[in-house]
């Protein structure tokens, strides 16, 4: 579920989202508050709403969002540190001057810590994705630009790159990419870029099935990349010849 999750965070930028608000902020609210709200309130009786001043080193934070944050980029310094399969709720605690029970009344489980942070990073990628294809008119370039950023940033960040490492070996979770919900998000997102106008039955249909050969295509280049290293110039050539030829309309 969580590798399902990071990649509908990258993928998607909902429609209802505009004006200067961060789009994956408000992604991460929706899906993380749905998926753990009950653990919450199950964990919350350990301490009670008050924030103790002797946690935090002394200096608390404001309110509970930015309590998470403070936790979210302690963990952030965990993974860089000990590496991803050593983060958990007590490494974090220490590295904010907190005890586990104030951690656990933000993040029920080291998995659900990790997937916050997960959500964290990919909106990150997100914000980073839009930039880079905003430069580019048409919807192919978008398309191609967009396979290309992704291939080559996730590998690169260092959370990242082992998160999807770590999940790669999950069968389950990579069955899980390719149900309704993550293909309808992907569908979005490259509609997105084709029209905001109302298209054809034909213009879906075909849209659709670009949608999951990309998000496979992602998925491929990430966690079983070419024995080879391609250079910037070379994958570039390697998408032109075998992406490009699908991203003609039909008629």
């Amino acid at each position: 579920m969580a590798l399902l999750l990071i990649l509908l965070v990258i993928l998607w930028r909902p429609d209802h989202c505009s004006g200067t608000e961060d789009t994956h902020h408000t992604l991460i609210k929706i899906v993380y508050d749905e998926q753990y709200t009950n653990y919450l309130a199950l964990h919350n009786w350990r301490e009670g709403t008050r924030m103790r001043t002797t946690d935090w080193g002394g200096n608390p934070p404001d309110d509970e969002a930015e309590a998470r944050q403070v936790l979210l980029e302690a963990a952030l310094t965990c993974v860089k540190k000990y590496g991803l399969a050593k983060i958990n709720i007590k490494r974090v605690a220490e590295e904010v001057g907190v005890t586990r029970q104030t951690v656990y009344r933000y993040f029920p489980s080291t998995e659900a810590l990790v997937t916050a942070v997960s959500f964290s990073v990919g909106g990150d990628v997100l914000d980073g994705l839009q930039q880079h294809i905003s430069q580019y008119p048409d919807f192919e370039q978008k398309v191609l630009e967009s396979v290309f950023y992704l291939t080559r940033k996730i590998p690169s960040d260092p959370f990242l790159s082992q998160y999807f490492s770590a999940q790669a070996s999950n069968e389950s979770n990579l069955q899980q990419v390719f149900g309704a919900a993550p293909l309808e998000y992907s569908f979005r997102a490259i509609k997105s870029m084709y029209s905001d106008d109302k298209i054809s039955a034909n213009e879906e249909k075909w849209l659709r099935g670009l949608a999951e050969h990309a998000l496979r295509l992602v998925l491929a280049l990430i966690m079983a990349p070419s024995p080879q290293t391609r250079t910037d110039k070379a994958l570039r050539q390697y998408l032109e010849r075998w992406l490009k030829p699908t991203l003609t309309p039909p008629r």
